[in-house]
């Protein structure tokens, strides 16, 4: 699940939905080269 709403409206969400959003969020291996480049710039 994408992190980027976990701070937005919370009392629409259920307990377990909100639970889950704590947990950090993980880049697809496909991605990891890509979010490398971005951060060294």
């Amino acid at each position: 699940m994408n992190h980027s709403h976990k701070s937005h409206i919370l009392t629409k969400k259920s307990r377990n939905r909100k639970r889950k959003l704590r947990k950090l969020g993980l880049i697809a291996a496909v991605d990891v080269r890509r979010v490398d480049q971005m951060i060294q710039k």
